[in-house]
């Protein structure tokens, strides 16, 4: 129960932040949308169709309220419903983000179940360390460029109905978790290796499977866990990138037009429901941890 109140309470803390940045800056929101040059009576307009015209107070509980039930207003350049649009975006995004994060799974458990049945094929865990050196956007480009030029009849565009188009793009963005989970998972197995009960399990004639799963990889699972948690925030800002190379409609692209064209609505509801996603996925994991290891559980 604490940890629910104590994530209600930081989801409290950012839609507060994220009003206090979009509503209490100095210059005017709705003339800061329309422009400098604009009328009067248009700044006045969109200031009653923001509710700008209101006490700050009645415009935080308005917003508050409207949070509740998931009413994020209308888009300031589409007119449409803001919710649905960056939900349909999220979408998208997550679905890139998945691929991402399970090709990083898959390759780390190989890799680690190979180094462990054959330890002279260790140095190949160090050749995944090219993943933190090269940058994604850089990765991407160079990818992207020179699949056009060998094979120009390859189409790199995003297609909604083919699932296939996410995997070039999710194996790229792979470079970095898959790095980094690797060496971890590695690390763990290794301390696991090297205690005094694997040793024993070992003396008593254990199968190397078993001393494997049930030991070293049982033993790793709460730090692969906890990393692969963290690296949804690195891969998810990572997308940015590979959307707007790979023209996926998610998240990225959606935030840089609400930038540049300054729709504060499209914004608010991008920062929420970004925060409120990563903080529903911590807290998942919260419960989780314990379950893997009862050392972790708490009175």
């Amino acid at each position: 129960m604490r940890k629910i109140l104590y994530s209600l309470s930081l989801i409290i803390a950012i839609f507060t932040f994220t009003f206090v940045l979009f509503n209490l800056i100095p210059a005017n929101p709705a003339r800061i949308i329309l422009g400098p040059s604009a009328p009067e009576d248009a700044v006045k307009k969109l200031e009653k169709e923001l509710g700008l015209d209101k006490p700050k107070h009645i415009q935080f509980l308005n917003e508050f309220f409207n949070l509740l039930k998931l009413n994020f207003g209308n888009s300031t350049i589409s007119k449409k419903p803001v919710g649905k649009q960056v939900l349909d975006r999220l979408k998208n995004s997550f679905k890139l983000i998945f691929f991402t994060l399970s090709i990083a799974i898959a390759i780390s458990y190989t890799l680690n179940l190979i180094a462990f049945f054959y330890p002279k094929l260790n140095p190949v865990i160090n050749l995944t360390q090219f993943g933190v050196i090269l940058p994604t956007f850089v990765s991407s480009i160079a990818i992207a460029t020179l699949i056009s030029i060998l094979f120009p009849n390859i189409s790199l565009r995003y297609e909604p109905q083919n699932i296939q188009t996410l995997i070039l793009p999710a194996l790229i963005l792979s470079f970095y978790p898959t790095a980094v989970l690797t060496h971890i998972l590695h690390n763990k197995i290794n301390e696991a290796i090297n205690s005094d009960y694997f040793k024993s399990s070992c003396a008593l004639g254990f199968p190397k499977n078993y001393l494997f799963h049930k030991i070293a990889l049982k033993s790793a699972l709460v730090s692969f866990l906890s990393a692969w948690v963290n690296l949804l925030g690195i891969a998810f800002f990572s997308t940015i990138t590979i959307e707007i190379i790979f023209t996926i409609p998610g998240i990225g692209p959606l935030l840089v037009e609400s930038i540049t064209q300054k729709d504060f609505p499209t914004l608010k509801a991008i920062v929420l429901l970004n925060a409120t996603f990563f903080i529903i996925i911590n807290t998942i994991a919260d419960f989780i941890y314990p379950k893997i290891d009862p050392k972790l559980k708490h009175d």
